[in-house]
């Protein structure tokens, strides 16, 4: 149903009708065409190359005047957002590909680095070039309080603690900053474990712990509720990392990397277990 709405639903949602007329153009092999046409012994059939599968590209959202640098879709799966070097953020029906209200001029039309979904879905954070971290409504798209303003130069990476309280962003100052979000403030002073730009950021899955990697090729890891490091951090790759993530189980850490390389970690050792 997902992928029929993608490619027809802009059409039904202007007149109902398309529903039985799309019917004969369903790929042969998809649930809809398969329970629905046999039904209609009156319908068109196309005669000639006839698609069996659905395509793999179903839509083309395009809308953007410079580079889209980072996707986000909402936990329930119903919207799309993008973000890009034309200091936008756009926010998109996944089901038609339809933009939802007008585009986001998020920090002052400097270029936009990333764009996350809290967990529950009401809010869409993005990190800028302005030095700021902000917050939309997913509602209104208006923006909810002022700017987060702790770093000193460019935002490079954001990320949500799974229950949506924290908040963690991470720059060119080589400073990790982690937010209260209900009181758009820092939960303690900025972080410094590294030596280079900050560029990707990962809570664990139960919250307890945040994760940061950097230019400088390490990994450095906090106490989520203290900010207190965990440990040393280390040393990862041999060129920046690129980006980090922490299993669902909290068993696995991955790293990626200039280098071209994935790294897995047992986080019971943090020990490289494989790339």
């Amino acid at each position: 149903m997902q992928l029929y709405l993608s490619v027809y639903g802009s059409v039904v949602a202007r007149s109902a009708p398309h529903i039985y007329l799309s019917l004969p153009f369903l790929p042969e092999n998809s649930a809809i065409a398969i329970l629905y046409l046999p039904r209609l012994r009156r319908a068109l059939r196309v005669a000639s190359q006839h698609p069996h599968d659905w395509r793999l590209k179903q839509s083309v959202l395009s809308g953007h005047e410079e580079a889209v640098v980072s996707v986000a879709v909402s936990p329930n799966c119903a919207r799309l957002a993008s973000c890009s070097e034309d200091g936008t953020i756009r926010y998109w029906d996944v089901a038609t590909g339809i933009l939802v209200g007008e585009p986001i001029v998020a920090h002052g039309g400097e270029p936009v680095n990333q764009v996350l979904f809290s967990p529950n879905g009401h809010l869409i954070a993005s990190a800028g070039n302005d030095g700021t971290v902000r917050l939309f409504d997913t509602t209104t798209s208006e923006q909810v309080g002022e700017p987060l303003a702790g770093h000193s130069g460019v935002v490079t990476s954001i990320a949500f603690s799974p229950d949506g309280r924290l908040l963690a962003s991470g720059g060119y100052d080589e400073t990790v900053v982690v937010w209260n979000v209900a009181e758009h403030k820092p939960m303690y002073e900025s972080l410094h474990a590294h030596t280079m730009a900050v560029s990707c950021l990962a809570f664990s899955a139960d919250g307890s712990f945040l994760v940061s990697g950097s230019y400088d090729c390490t990994v450095a890891f906090y106490l989520s509720a203290t900010g207190q490091a965990m440990r040393e951090p280390l040393r990862a790759h041999d060129m920046p990392l690129s980006c980090i993530t922490i299993s669902p189980d909290g068993l696995q850490m991955a790293t990626g990397s200039y280098d071209e390389n994935i790294w897995l970690w047992d986080t019971t050792r943090w020990a490289c277990v494989g790339s």
